[in-house]
């Protein structure tokens, strides 16, 4: 009944990577980290050292291993903290409410169908297969997925093997989960300069904001008893004419969580945000953020290298 409602999206897939995700980022806590820091760098952290690993040995078995090490960590970390579990409750709110929508929405149309999904699914499944990286070229044989910017696919992948899901279901639990850790990381850093209520304001600001085309739309055509068609907001990303290429793409955060490509530079988007919260707490004198921007920098360019220059 429950996988009716969600339209397939196994609700135990769902949890388990839920409270694994919250269990992985115990151990990086204890190091001082900003609560939603840790949150997601966390799972950024096993994908990293994955990915090196995975250019000697299968990806797979090399993702479980160092997921069982940062899951050892936490548990010491916890029992050393006398089984106390850190938790900010408003910061872990935001994002079980956010991560809830976001699968909601994606129950709707759950399948792995349309746009650009097919490409991105495809990828996906090439790291997953991979027996050492770069991954194989699912569109070219005997080729190497070297000539893209891949390592989105692979956090794809990581998220997807936590959740212990099936591809097809997994890519869902991963378009969800960077939607709602980016609304997470908006959040926790707008909260180092403004009161929670404003914070929460700021953040939906930042990751709803778009023009109003889609919602005049919508209301038109329920004002005329038109039938909404399926892409009905898919004209919200090309309103400003170009002279070259008929209109510019004009594509924003909400549209792309709702559109549900997996594409790179939507997975950049909670990326670029922890750049900016590290980077930010560094100038601030915490030289441990200063350390993570490195390797999150990495991440970043590895992920959608257009975003690095607006740093």
């Amino acid at each position: 009944m429950v996988e009716e409602v969600l339209g397939g999206i196994k609700l135990f897939n769902v949890l388990v990577f839920y409270f694994l995700s919250l269990l992985l980022s115990q151990f990086l806590i204890e190091f001082k980290l900003k609560y939603y820091q840790a949150r997601f760098f966390s799972v950024l952290a096993v994908v990293l050292v994955t990915y090196l690993f995975s250019f000697l040995f299968p990806f797979k078995i090399v993702f479980y291993i160092v997921f069982l090490i940062f899951i050892a960590l936490s548990l010491y970390t916890i029992v050393k903290n006398k089984f106390k579990i850190e938790i900010d409750k408003s910061e872990e709110f935001v994002f079980v409410i956010f991560f809830a929508y976001f699968i909601f929405l994606r129950s709707l149309v759950p399948d792995v169908y349309g746009a650009e999904k097919f490409m991105d699914m495809a990828f996906i499944n090439s790291v997953l297969k991979s027996n050492v990286f770069p991954p194989n070229d699912p569109y070219f044989a005997g080729g190497k997925l070297d000539i893209y910017y891949y390592f989105g696919h692979v956090i794809g992948a990581g998220i997807i093997l936590m959740s212990f899901a099936k591809p097809e279901i997994g890519y869902n639990i991963a378009m969800a989960a960077i939607s709602a850790f980016s609304f997470l990381i908006a959040f926790g850093f707008l909260k180092e300069f403004v009161e929670e209520k404003y914070a929460a304001i700021g953040s939906i600001f930042i990751l709803f904001s778009g023009n109003l085309y889609a919602a005049t739309e919508l209301f038109y055509k329920l004002l005329t008893f038109q039938k909404v068609s399926y892409l009905f907001y898919w004209n919200a990303t090309r309103v400003i004419e170009d002279s070259t290429f008929s209109y510019a793409i004009t594509e924003f955060p909400y549209f792309s969580f709702i559109h549900a490509d997996y594409h790179a530079h939507v997975v950049a988007i909670p990326i670029t945000l922890l750049c900016l919260s590290f980077l930010y707490n560094f100038h601030k004198g915490d030289k441990f953020n200063g350390y993570l921007l490195i390797p999150t920098l990495f991440i970043l360019f590895a992920t959608n290298p257009w975003n690095v220059p607006i740093l």
